[in-house]
């Protein structure tokens, strides 16, 4: 076979994903670079009752909380603003960005917050979210399932870590 063929034909069959993982309504999924080894892996709900999903993602250890909207939500590199609830437990409030027009980065965590949010969604049922964007009156409301996101994240987490 012909050397460039070759690496063609390598390049076609090469598989980047290591996999996928289903936890409840959760999954994770884990991506290898073939080039680079560096791992990045999304821990994605099941999108709720208006098609909204929450993801948490890692990139070289790098963590990013996001809300997935099945729709245009605002424009690009704008701010937003996202309330949350989990179950009847008190509701909690934090500011967001819009990388791109359909996602939404969770940008004023600190990780006190975070832990308590992960601690809360390990116990909970349901994760109430409801986003208002800074640019227009446009916003976004959900209700994502917690079945199975303890295991989710303990997978999630136990993959994302500083290479």
């Amino acid at each position: 076979m012909h050397p460039i063929a070759f690496l063609a034909l390598a390049l076609l069959s090469a598989n980047t994903a290591a996999g996928s993982e289903k936890f409840g309504k959760w999954a994770v999924s884990i991506d290898i670079d073939p080039i680079t080894d560096d791992v990045s892996t999304l821990l994605l709900s099941s999108p709720g009752e208006k098609g909204n999903s929450i993801g948490f993602e890692c990139f070289k250890g790098e963590k990013q909380y996001t809300i997935r909207s099945n729709r245009i939500f605002s424009a690009k590199n704008t701010n937003a603003n996202i309330d949350f609830r989990i179950d009847k437990r008190e509701p909690g409030s934090v500011a967001g960005s819009l990388p791109t027009y359909k996602k939404i980065a969770f940008t004023d965590f600190t990780q006190a917050q975070i832990f308590l949010l992960v601690h809360q969604m390990k116990r909970g049922n349901h994760l109430y979210i409801k986003a208002r964007s800074t640019y227009s009156d446009g916003y976004l409301a959900d209700k994502i399932s917690l079945q199975g996101f303890s295991k989710a994240y303990k997978r999630w987490s136990s993959v994302c870590t500083v290479k």
